[in-house]
Formats: C-alpha cells, sequence, structure tokens
C-alpha cells in the first residue's frame, strides 16, 4: 500500500484491539503496529474502534508515541452508568471506565480521544442520562458521537421488552448530549488559532485551496481544514504540509 502511495493506512475491524486473539501466537495490536511503525517512509498509521476492555498501557504506549502512528485513540465507551453499562454487557462498570479515562488524561495528554455514546438503551432512566451528561462534559473529549437506540437484528437487544425508552425521548437525550458537545468542540477549536499544525493535504477544493485532515481527524468522521496554500506554490497531489491555524468554528478550522 505505501509502495503505492498510500499516505494514511487506517487499522478497523469491529473490535482493532482484540486483534491476535485467535493467532495462539502471542500477536497482539501493539506489536503490529510497532512493526508497521518501523516501516521507512512519510505516512500515517491510525487505529480505529477500540475497546476499553483491552485498551492497555502497551497500545496506548505506541498511540502515544509512535513515529508514523498518529495519537489518536477511537475507544466507544457507550455510557457511563454501571447499571447501563451492565445492561449493554460492556464488561466494565463506570468506576473502571473512569479510572481508565482519568489514566489517558493524565498519562498520555498528547493523543486526541475519539468516543461515542449510546443513550436512550432499554432501562435508561434520567438519572443514567444525566450522569452520562455530566461526564461528557467535565471530561471534554475531542471528538465525540451519540447514537439513539433502535434494536437490531441478530443481537441479545432485540429481545429486550422492558424499560423501553421512547423514540422521542431518545432523540432528545442525543440533541442535548450533542449540544454539550458542541461548545466543547468550539472551544478547544478556538484554542487552536494561531497554532502550527502538520496536515495531510487530501483534495483539491480550487487552485488555492485544499482540504485537510489533521492526525487528530480521521476520515469521513472527524474535522476537515480548508487550507489555504501560497500562489507561488500550487499542489498537484496529496501530500503532507505544516500549516497555521488561522480560523475556527464549531466543527471546522481554516489554515
Amino acid at each position: 500500500l505505501l509502495e503505492q502511495g498510500a499516505l494514511e493506512l487506517n487499522f478497523i475491524a469491529q473490535d482493532s484491539s482484540r486483534y491476535g486473539l485467535d493467532r495462539k501466537d502471542g500477536s497482539t495490536l501493539a506489536e503490529l503496529l510497532r512493526r508497521c511503525d518501523a516501516l521507512p517512509g512519510d505516512f500515517w498509521l491510525r487505529v480505529l474502534y477500540t475497546h476499553p476492555l483491552y485498551v492497555n498501557d502497551e497500545l496506548l504506549d505506541i498511540l502515544a508515541h509512535g513515529k508514523h502512528v498518529v495519537p489518536y485513540l477511537d475507544m466507544p465507551l457507550q455510557h457511563i452508568s454501571t447499571p447501563i453499562l451492565k445492561a449493554m454487557r460492556r464488561g466494565m462498570d463506570s468506576e473502571q471506565t473512569r479510572a481508565l479515562m482519568a489514566k489517558i488524561h493524565d498519562q498520555y495528554p498528547n493523543l486526541t480521544v475519539r468516543s461515542t455514546f449510546l443513550v436512550g438503551f432499554p432501562g435508561e432512566t434520567a438519572a443514567d442520562f444525566q450522569e452520562l451528561l455530566d461526564f461528557t462534559t467535565s471530561y471534554g473529549f475531542d471528538r465525540l458521537g451519540v447514537f439513539a437506540f433502535s434494536p437490531e437484528e441478530n443481537t441479545p437487544a432485540i429481545a429486550i421488552r422492558e424499560g423501553l425508552v421512547p423514540e422521542e425521548v431518545a432523540m432528545a437525550r442525543r440533541e442535548e448530549l450533542l449540544l454539550a458537545q458542541q461548545a466543547i468542540a468550539a472551544r478547544k477549536n478556538a484554542a487552536m488559532v494561531g497554532k502550527k499544525l502538520r496536515v495531510l493535504l487530501e483534495e483539491p477544493l480550487d487552485k488555492r485551496h485544499w482540504q485537510a485532515r489533521s492526525a487528530g481527524d480521521a476520515p469521513d468522521v472527524d474535522q476537515l481544514i480548508t487550507v489555504k496554500t501560497p500562489a507561488s506554490r500550487p499542489r498537484q497531489q496529496p501530500c503532507f504540509a505544516d500549516v497555521v491555524i488561522t480560523e475556527a468554528d464549531t466543527y471546522d478550522l481554516a489554515a
């Protein structure tokens, strides 16, 4: 892939952090990343869809300190209330989840942290949602997605008949959580103005402007950066570039 000119490789699975479990030879995602990180060239390696149960210090270290591995942790937590986490069969309670997030915040401050939450899961009370809202607001995730529960075929949740949350309530909770995150995102972006950043110029918008992403932005799900290039140095192909952030809005930047 690198020989074909790829500038970013994404490691994706339903639970990428369990890579190697079936191989019986000691393979782990962290080991795979270290091997790929040693390859020559100028490129990014990004991991998507990890599970908090299997995110350990070995993985966090390579994410935070790799040469090509971007300092980006995509780890859906789904909720923070112990009863809901138990109902979801997440394997961790609120205390364990909070402890993991506190460690990441304190020991790996350079990591861009993206998570997703699911509201309206059967049994979610107003108190459960308030706990999630308070946690999200206080932690200040860099990137956040929120979904409202809907039963999926061939999952245990489709058989649940008790404690169903009305769709309009679930959607209202989703909107409230996203509004809280909107304020966080706007504050974080405003703090970026004037800073230098390495970006991947992906697609020309016109003769002077390119659509770009930073190491903290995964394709298709995170924010974009519009980069104005010098008239004397028009870009012809996607490449990495060092830019200065000049403007910010809630979810996008200009440079």
